[in-house]
């Protein structure tokens, strides 16, 4: 299925002579991660407007998530509208999700990189642009803490580059690798965020940008 998730476009969620039938549909959902540009903005101003509140909600304070269908080259975020089209509730999607984040992250690698002093690993799937989604899946982070230990942190300059590293490497990143992160932001054709990541019993939070 994967080779399907190569997306190229954003299409209207009001357009929906080009969606399948939710059996087909349900095997295609995933969050879709994106950038608010704006830091004057606030969490309940981007809730407010968000598409369909039950499916959308700010990660960080410069990273909102929205479920979408991602088939045969677009993107269609998902709407109150579509859910009735499909009959089905938030639910269903909710669980179609939670399956396909597990399927993705059954085809999920680290590799190991080491500069200077620093020791750090990139995460690499079977469909390169939800890279970044894992790290904010729960039962994907309980496995990357076996990996790395708790604390750990980690940086998703765009959709598709996921850098991790532990707490004994968090002393050495802004001299060594913090440049790095910020470029491949700043070069990316789907650029997120500069923020540097911490995950602990506490959950996700944003330490720096």
């Amino acid at each position: 299925m994967y080779h399907e998730l190569k997306t190229v476009r954003t299409v209207s969620p009001t357009v929906t002579e080009t969606l399948p039938d939710w059996e087909t549909a349900r095997h295609f959902v995933f969050p879709l991660l994106e950038p608010v540009y704006s830091s004057n903005r606030s969490m309940p101003d981007v809730s407010a407007s968000a598409l369909f509140d039950p499916l959308s909600d700010m990660l960080t304070s410069v990273i909102k998530t929205t479920l979408a269908l991602f088939y045969q080259g677009a993107i269609i975020p998902l709407s109150e509208g579509i859910l009735r089209d499909w009959a089905i509730t938030v639910s269903a999607v909710q669980l179609a999700m939670e399956y396909n984040l597990a399927v993705l992250a059954s085809t999920s690698r680290f590799e190991l990189h080491r500069r200077e002093r620093l020791q750090y690993w990139s995460l690499h799937t079977a469909a390169a642009p939800f890279n970044s989604v894992l790290p904010f899946h729960a039962p994907f982070r309980a496995r990357i803490a076996e990996l790395l230990g708790m604390p750990f942190y980690f940086a998703v300059p765009d959709r598709k580059t996921v850098i991790l590293f532990s707490r004994e490497s968090l002393p050495l990143y802004p001299g060594e690798l913090r440049r790095d992160i910020l470029l491949e932001r700043d070069c990316s054709t789907c650029p997120l965020s500069s923020e540097l990541l911490e995950v602990s019993s506490s959950g996700v939070l944003a330490i720096s940008r």
